[in-house]
């Protein structure tokens, strides 16, 4: 029987054709097939992370102005890591469009003055 490499591995049942072809029966296949199921939770945690912290930031520019958070921010410490964090990732091109868009919207600047005492 031939063992696919990990990159291909599926969670379904497996079945052998008989050319020794391994093959995924389509009724047991997931949705992700052909994914790690632990990169997926990964990358949703991710996800729902970065909206919490957007979320913190738009209630920020509400009470503040602007979005120009000090990285050292007694309130909050997380969003002034995390709004460091943004500048860093779209400065190295790893940001992603829609998250540079939606920053944008809300008057983001991508260069702080300061970041330690903005």
């Amino acid at each position: 029987m031939m063992i696919p490499p990990k990159a291909e591995q599926h969670t379904g049942e497996w079945d052998v054709e008989s050319s020794g072809q391994v093959v995924v029966s389509p009724e047991s296949s997931p949705a992700y097939v052909g994914n790690d199921p632990a990169a997926a939770a990964n990358d949703s945690q991710k996800s729902n992370r970065w909206e919490t912290m957007y979320r913190q930031l738009v209630q920020y520019r509400q009470e503040h102005g602007d979005c120009l958070v000090p990285n050292r921010y007694i309130k909050d410490r997380q969003l002034g890591e995390w709004v460091s964090t943004q500048r860093r990732r779209r400065k190295s091109g790893i940001l992603g469009q829609e998250r540079e868009e939606r920053l944008d919207a809300l008057g983001f600047r991508w260069e702080a003055p300061n970041p330690r005492r903005v």
